[in-house]
């Protein structure tokens, strides 16, 4: 779960932060209300492998859809008339802060998501990784070095 990054997080950047252990606390607290095992919060989740059984389905087909999503296939006038955008507020998170879904076809189903990341939050995540990945390309270079001489 995200709480396993969210505590190597604090571990990593600022283990003393006033607020983080009360956050923690809240997000265990609302996992237990979804039903979530307290086990299970701290398991670190493997990054997921999205790999296609070629077998599975027609090469036109999946190149085809892939187009859709690229929305390089226009959309017929009458099918253009059941797309519609709705807000998207069925978690209690998203009940306080909702993000806005637009239906972009019907057949196959594509949607877009809108205003996940505010502009300044996404602006304080790039300036929180520029210093990180200058450590980690200063890592590998030195690494680099060392296993060169």
């Amino acid at each position: 779960f995200a709480l396993h990054k969210v505590l190597y997080f604090v571990r990593t950047t600022d283990p003393d932060h006033p607020r983080a252990k009360d956050n923690v606390k809240e997000y265990e607290i609302l996992l237990e209300d979804d039903g979530v095992q307290h086990v299970d919060m701290r398991r670190d989740i493997p990054p997921i492998n999205n790999e296609r059984d070629e077998n599975d389905i027609d090469e036109g087909v999946r190149l085809t859809y892939e187009a859709l999503c690229r929305q390089e296939i226009s959309v017929e006038t009458k099918a253009q008339s059941r797309l519609y955008c709705y807000y998207k507020m069925d978690h209690p998170y998203l009940r306080l802060a909702p993000f806005k879904v637009e239906i972009v076809r019907q057949n196959a189903l594509i949607v877009l998501f809108y205003d996940i990341v505010a502009d300044e939050e996404a602006r304080v995540i790039q300036m929180l990784a520029v210093p990180k990945a200058c450590l980690v390309f200063l890592d590998r270079i030195m690494k680099f070095f060392a296993h060169s001489q």
